[in-house]
């Protein structure tokens, strides 16, 4: 027994994570190394960031568990789940496969995984679902909404359309994914709010403050930028975007923070944060992101505030 509670402190301790704190991946293609705050890992890695004490330290070595067979993208997408299961999406060529803890899947779905049991299972199918999505990431952001809908973004080339659920859209938007009904909906579109200079890869990392403030990495050449609300940023920076003003800021800046690599046209391409307003909160509440439409802004914040009401709310 006292080994068992041992092992559940150690294996993705999420009670002990720190408000505000950052999971983070990215993508480097030349030379196989990141760097940030003293830590170099692969882009299978992902890397936890304290932004109360600007230090970074190891929360997953792909090595470690043999998740192997993935491009230089490698992990691009990120959650955590209430019960300390960990959500993945990655990168490798189209209509490869990768086997992980038992299972065999492709870039256009997410696995979840047990760190305490060390297996996996499959979370979203992307091929079962209908998603169609050229290029080697398919699915390479998502997060989770509290009513089980899932939220995403997918990577193909330029001028390209992806197709989930009879709806036709581009890498730089953000479909909302009901399993219920196996429809899908516009959540976010770039032209609506003119996100400009992203490359094929549009918006690859999501998720939402508990003020309802909305924070994105995008893809674009190393070193060149891309603008919105009013914010120039690279590929290695999240940004928080307030939808009530239209405007942005740096929430993590990439080369202000020592965040290095060979990173070509990526970065960051996979984050989650634990909420920052509520230093009480011992387990990140599920991530989500906002509308294009007033109603879908509404439809959300009032799903987020009754699971936060709830006396038995819980988090997929």
């Amino acid at each position: 027994m006292k080994l068992l509670i041992l092992l559940c402190c150690l294996v993705f301790p999420i009670s002990r994570l720190r408000a505000g704190t950052i999971l983070l991946s990215t993508s480097q293609s030349s030379n196989p190394l990141a760097s940030l705050g003293g830590i170099t890992f692969t882009s299978g890695d992902i890397i936890q960031w304290d932004s109360s004490t600007d230090t970074a330290s190891m929360f997953f070595r792909a090595s470690d568990y043999n998740l192997i067979g993935i491009g230089d993208g490698g992990i691009d997408g990120i959650a955590l789940l209430a019960n300390g299961h960990l959500l993945l999406s990655t990168a490798q060529g189209s209509g490869q496969t990768v086997t992980f803890a038992g299972v065999t899947f492709r870039s256009t779905d997410i696995i979840e995984w047990n760190p305490v049991t060390q297996t996996a299972s499959m979370y979203f199918d992307g091929t079962a679902n209908g998603l169609q999505s050229a290029g080697d990431r398919g699915v390479d952001a998502f997060a989770v909404l509290p009513n089980g809908h899932l939220l995403l973004s997918t990577s193909q080339a330029a001028n390209q359309l992806a197709s989930l659920g009879g709806l036709n859209f581009m890498s730089s938007d953000v479909v909302e994914w009901d399993p219920s009904t196996h429809s899908a909906s516009m959540i976010f579109r770039a032209s609506d709010y003119n996100l400009t200079g992203i490359g094929d890869g549009g918006i690859d990392g999501i998720a939402l403050l508990p003020n309802g403030h909305l924070l994105l990495s995008t893809a674009q050449g190393g070193g060149q930028t891309a603008t919105f609300g009013g914010l120039t940023f690279r590929s290695t920076d999240i940004i928080e975007w307030d939808p009530s003003t239209n405007t942005a800021s740096m929430y993590f800046d990439g080369l202000a923070n020592g965040l290095g690599g060979s990173f070509g046209d990526r970065g960051i391409d996979a984050f989650f944060v634990t909420p920052t307003q509520n230093s009480s909160l011992t387990v990140p509440l599920p991530s989500v992101a906002w509308g294009a439409t007033p109603l879908a802004l509404a439809v959300i914040i009032a799903r987020t505030a009754l699971v936060r009401r709830s006396p038995n709310a819980h988090a997929l």
